[in-house]
């Protein structure tokens, strides 16, 4: 099982799995009936957008160490922390927008009852 993983989460198994996982989101994406224009907007107003940049810089300077552009004292070592800290940040939004969209289902199915 740990071999497994490991062919998941690294080199091209890692781009595999994120192509299905990102084809999945804007699949999700494109059956919402909103507006694309119209949901860019609303995650600029709700602040969620903040860890997306965030996280778009840690990837970006990760990768500037990656390709030897810029190198401190552990390569290495900095880079995966970047990466880690980027993906964690990715987190944050798509458990937000989880909870609010579970929050929105709860909330019209008691209004459905009333």
């Amino acid at each position: 099982m740990p071999r497994l993983i490991e062919q998941l989460l690294i080199g091209n198994g890692r781009t595999a799995s994120l192509l299905v996982l990102w084809s999945g989101y804007l699949a999700f994406l494109l059956r919402q009936p909103v507006n694309l224009s119209e949901l860019i907007h609303r995650q600029f107003d709700s602040g969620l957008s903040r860890y997306l940049f965030v996280s778009a810089g840690l990837l970006l300077t990760g990768a500037l160490i990656d390709r030897g552009l810029f190198t401190p004292d552990h390569p290495r070592l900095f880079e995966e922390l970047l990466e880690v800290n980027a993906y964690a940040l990715l987190v944050i939004p798509a458990a937000k927008s989880i909870v609010t969209s579970v929050r929105k289902s709860q909330d019209n199915s008691i209004e459905a009852h009333e």
